[in-house]
């Protein structure tokens, strides 16, 4: 019997076969070096440009076409408007507070490395399992509103195509990043210029035939008070919408000049968002005086015409919903290595191949997302609304200890306290919304503790001095 090889792309080359030409092909394709058994690290290759190119797609995609549809469903369309509003508000101080700590922290333990760093390294594995267990649940149910669109495109029932549509975009966005960073960020830049433009066309269509309304809707902000208990049901929904940036955080590690590089793309990237989302939103509240009804994962369909114009716009909002997925991919596998090189996930998943990506990380989480699609399809156990909630709740955790991290890591001023406290009180109005939900990332930090603490057995940890020194790469 032969050795069992540690690295699954290395299984996969010696299991087609190498002394064949599709042997070869598949090698030389995987790329897969080993350098004398030892383990190479992720290399800082992006810029400016590219994290911009990866930073707007990651966040606007699902977000943007999904969840005004749902928002509203869950509310109505004024309290679901001041959502959009208080969420943006919640999000700015993070924003500043993602970019100072990851110029301090920039490696691929990203946003689980900021939140163990303010109670020191026995909380790391904990926070790592935490954000595993958000993206896990998370990427599904963001292949499916993929899917969703995309069935609408082909015109079939979504009910049964969505599922075989969202396994298709996993594949695809897994290849894309197994081939090299550079090729995801070239596809990723171009898409981005079709998301300004798409919003400009958009714009340019609906607001002038929506004056009235708009009107309308601004006389009912001013008069009718939010209905906080509907703002914090929608904001906790809506906040997904936001959720980009703390899976930014794990590619950090790979970011030229993170001192410079990161801030740049952090706040270039909230700038461009929130124009964007709270455009939409306008748009969105103020077609309901016209009548239109905007409501499920792809609600905003409504907007896109008929005929050829309808097709070729659902197109282009599929191909940003691909892009976005692929910016998670992205994040998400970097999220896997780092889990895997703390010894929480198995240490294959640690190699990376000749293009410097986590290939093993990137291939195993396709095949775990397709698995969990089919799970999620075939049972109805959870609901695409429930994952989007449980992913959200799980990375609100690690945004609350993150802010702990900023306090405890920052000289005290007016900016660090101010934005300490915004973000702590935005926290604060979200948190209850979410109920027995907390229970998933509890029990996902003191399963990844207990585990840790088990392998390790009664070893002094160390390495977790008070407050925290900033760092470099893992």
């Amino acid at each position: 019997m032969g050795r069992i090889p540690e690295d699954f792309t290395e299984w996969l080359v010696l299991s087609t076969r190498q002394n064949t030409s599709c042997g070869k092909k598949t090698a030389e394709w995987l790329g897969q070096r080993h350098n004398g058994g030892q383990m190479k690290d992720l290399q800082r290759r992006i810029s400016l440009t590219a994290g911009l190119a990866i930073a707007v797609p990651m966040v606007v995609g699902s977000g943007i076409f999904g969840l005004p549809g749902l928002a509203i469903e869950s509310t109505d369309h004024i309290t679901a408007f001041y959502a959009w509003i208080v969420v943006v508000c919640v999000v700015a101080p993070f924003i500043q507070i993602f970019s100072q700590l990851g110029m301090r922290f920039p490696d691929s333990s990203g946003i689980a490395g900021f939140a163990a760093k303010g109670l020191g390294a026995w909380s790391r594995p904990g926070f790592t399992l935490v954000a595993c267990g958000a993206l896990a649940i998370g990427m599904p149910a963001l292949f499916l509103v993929g899917g969703e669109y995309i069935a609408t495109v082909f015109s079939v029932d979504p009910a049964h195509f969505r599922m075989w549509f969202a396994i298709l975009i996993a594949v695809v966005t897994t290849l894309l990043n197994v081939s090299g960073i550079k090729n995801a960020t070239f596809v990723n830049k171009a898409v981005v210029g079709i998301i300004v433009l798409f919003v400009m066309v958009l714009v340019s269509v609906k607001m002038p035939s929506l004056m009235h309304e708009s009107a309308q809707l601004t006389r009912d902000l001013v008069r009718q008070p939010p209905n906080l208990a509907g703002v914090s049901l929608a904001a906790s929904i809506i906040f997904w919408a936001f959720q980009g940036w703390e899976n930014l955080s794990f590619g950090l590690a790979e970011f030229s000049n993170p001192s410079r590089t990161i801030p740049r793309v952090y706040w270039s990237s909230f700038i461009v968002v929130s124009v964007g989302y709270l455009t939409f939103a306008w748009i969105v509240s103020a077609a309901h005086y016209d009548g239109v009804t905007v409501s499920g994962l792809s609600g905003l369909s409504v907007f896109l015409g008929s005929g050829r114009v309808r097709f070729v716009l659902l197109m282009i909002l599929i191909l940003i919903l691909i892009t976005n997925a692929n910016s998670w991919v992205f994040g998400a596998s970097r999220a896997f290595f780092s889990a895997a090189k703390s010894s929480l996930l198995p240490d294959f998943l640690s190699k990376v191949n000749r293009h410097e990506v986590p290939a093993n990380c990137l291939i195993v989480s396709c095949v775990f997302y397709c698995a969990a699609l089919v799970g999620i399809e075939s049972t109805q156990v959870v609901s695409v609304r429930t994952a989007f909630l449980l992913t959200t709740v799980s990375f609100i955790v690690l945004y609350g200890f993150s802010v702990v991290t900023y306090v405890v890591t920052n000289h005290i001023s007016f900016l660090s306290v101010s934005c300490a406290l915004l973000a702590a009180a935005g926290l604060a109005f979200l948190i209850p919304t979410f109920s027995w939900l907390l229970l998933y990332p509890v029990l996902l930090f003191g399963t990844g503790t207990i585990a840790a603490a088990l392998v390790q057995g009664p070893q002094k940890q160390t390495a977790h001095s008070w407050p925290p020194q900033a760092g470099g790469n893992d």
